[in-house]
């Protein structure tokens, strides 16, 4: 069990002391292997969306030690040290995601996988193995230099791992045409909860064959089921072109109108993205050249140049059918370029709040409307950024921007639920689930949670394979939190923060109306005094002249003497 000096199965108590069985760790492993420097440990305790300090009452997302493994050998004997401690176990990429799904709820030992890194391309099998903590971007540069390219990868490919993604069961570029990363791996390596390290699918063949399909459990299990160390992806060969397109159109309506044209047609192109209005906007502010106010898309097509050449020429037509305008050639180019960067407007945050929805295609515009009510009535800056998944889904990023060294941002967490909730009211769902979204998860899932509950269960009977995510809320002093509960308190700090929205914006408008006002009594002031100096000039004038300007009560008229 736990070594004392600790609350629960992990969490400091009294400083920085590690508890007993992380010292016990550090000294069973190869030197360098666990880290318990709580400077270090520090920098573990948030992904891309912070916790904010006001929630640490509920949850303690500082790990007790480190582990940094350079092969699956030592992934598989942290873990069976962690199974006879009775310590909880969080796998973690580069944390790109913002759902805090790498983050501890209780402290225990944080896996950093970026040391699994190894690639290679098998041109037999037209594949590529890469390991749990390889980037995206290096994966495809690999296989770019081998003549193939990846079906599919994350927006945020310059910065995020391969088992990061699968973990989230990711849908990114290239899913419009090729479907996201279920349908690119082959197999897996997987250290499981019970210390074993497997080979889930196969490696050399594709793997739809009778028995239970373990591997697609592990896809998007968020690290709740096993930890991936490697996986064999597949791949297609290089196309002939690329060519991007882009198009800019009034508002979110036409946009939503174009998408839905092109998801009923024949066209295929490889990546379909849009932007609103505000994120164009806030693109605007930080000085980048946007030409299209009301909503862009851009699209990219690859294949033989024939085909390419009809899809382009096909899709400009359906632009235009939709009200839009297609840019130039230089813009779509610069605009494709920067896909991997969409959300860079972080840095006017300088705290960026997001979630990440699945909406029906065919709803896309009342989402996006949705969204923006909701970003405007918290009255902080935001944006959507959105991908078409497939004919029939759309991926939308709302995000707002904020700062959490205000203690109020930390009432802004609760458009992260509103944004959720808006998409399941209208037929979708989150994107993801870690600590955030876990007590969604039997309103969406229904009957079937039980089977959910029972697997996690089965495969992970002492829970501490990341225990508090996913298919149950539980806070620090492992107390399950009820949906019911977490659902009113997100609503309430979520009404606290439009509260608190509409306060600033009352004063605004009164600094601004106060402002108004003494301007106008200067204008006043400013035009009297022209009226007198008028009245001053043109006497002077009569009085040189010889004429009477005397003015009667109801008279305007001059008198002649």
């Amino acid at each position: 069990m736990a070594g004392k000096g600790t609350k629960g199965r992990g969490g400091r108590k009294g400083g920085d002391a590690p508890p007993d069985w992380a010292r016990l760790l550090e000294r069973r492993m190869d030197p360098g292997l666990v880290c318990l420097d709580p400077a270090e440990l520090q920098l573990y305790d948030r992904d891309a969306a912070p916790l904010p300090a006001s929630a640490k009452w509920a949850f303690n997302p500082r790990p007790d030690a480190v582990v940094r493994p350079k092969n699956a050998d030592q992934v598989r004997k942290v873990v069976r040290f962690a199974i006879k401690a009775g310590v909880p176990i969080v796998p973690r990429g580069a944390a790109t995601w913002g759902f805090g799904g790498a983050v501890p709820n209780n402290g225990g030992i944080v896996f950093d996988l970026q040391g699994l890194s190894d690639i290679h391309v098998d041109r037999d099998t037209m594949t590529v193995t890469a390991g749990a903590g390889a980037i995206w971007r290096d994966v495809q540069d690999m296989a770019e230099r081998r003549g193939y390219m990846l079906p599919a990868y994350p927006t945020s490919a310059p910065g995020s791992t391969v088992g990061g993604w699968i973990n989230t069961g990711g849908v990114g570029v290239g899913a419009f045409r090729y479907g996201g990363i279920e349908r690119q791996v082959r197999a897996l390596r997987v250290v499981l909860p019970n210390g074993e390290h497997v080979r889930l699918g196969f490696d050399r063949v594709i793997p739809n064959s009778s028995g239970y399909d373990i591997k697609s459990l592990i896809i998007g299990s968020e690290g709740t089921l096993g930890i991936v160390t490697e996986a064999t992806l597949e791949l297609q060969p290089a196309p002939e072109e690329f060519r991007p397109l882009a198009a800019g159109f009034p508002t979110s309506k036409e946009l939503g109108d174009f998408i839905q044209l092109l998801a009923r047609s024949r066209i295929t192109p490889y990546h379909v993205s849009f932007y609103d209005s505000s994120h164009l906007s806030n693109l605007e502010r930080l000085g980048e050249d946007v030409p299209y106010k009301g909503g862009l898309v851009s699209l990219v097509f690859e294949g033989y140049s024939a085909m390419v050449g009809w899809e382009w020429e096909a899709t400009a037509e359906l632009v235009r059918r939709a009200g839009g305008e297609v840019a130039g050639e230089r813009f779509a180019n610069t605009t494709w370029d920067e896909h991997m960067f969409d959300l860079r407007v972080a840095r006017d945050g300088p705290t960026l709040l997001m979630n990440e929805v699945f909406v029906p295609l065919s709803r896309i515009s009342e989402v996006m409307a949705g969204m923006a009510r909701i970003i405007n009535s918290h009255n902080v800056l935001g944006g959507i950024v959105g991908t078409a998944a497939s004919r029939s889904t759309a991926s939308l990023m709302p995000y707002a921007l904020v700062d959490r060294r205000k203690w109020s941002t930390f009432f802004a967490f609760g458009l992260v639920d509103e944004f959720a909730q808006l998409a399941m009211d209208l037929g979708g769902r989150p994107a993801g689930v870690g600590l955030w979204m876990a007590y969604q998860m039997p309103e969406l899932h229904g009957e079937s949670m039980g089977a959910m509950v029972a697997i996690k269960k089965a495969l992970d009977p002492k829970d501490i394979m990341n225990p508090g995510k996913l298919v149950h809320a539980v806070s620090k002093f492992d107390i399950k939190l009820p949906a019911a509960v977490m659902n009113l308190g997100t609503k309430s700090i979520s009404m606290v923060h439009t509260l608190l929205a509409d306060s600033g914006r009352r004063k605004r408008d009164a600094r601004s109306n106060g402002s108004k006002g003494a301007s106008e009594a200067a204008e006043m002031v400013e035009e009297e005094r022209a009226e007198d100096l008028e009245e001053e000039r043109a006497a002077m004038e009569a009085a040189e002249a010889g004429i009477d300007t005397e003015t009667g009560d109801d008279s305007e008229g001059t008198k002649e003497g």
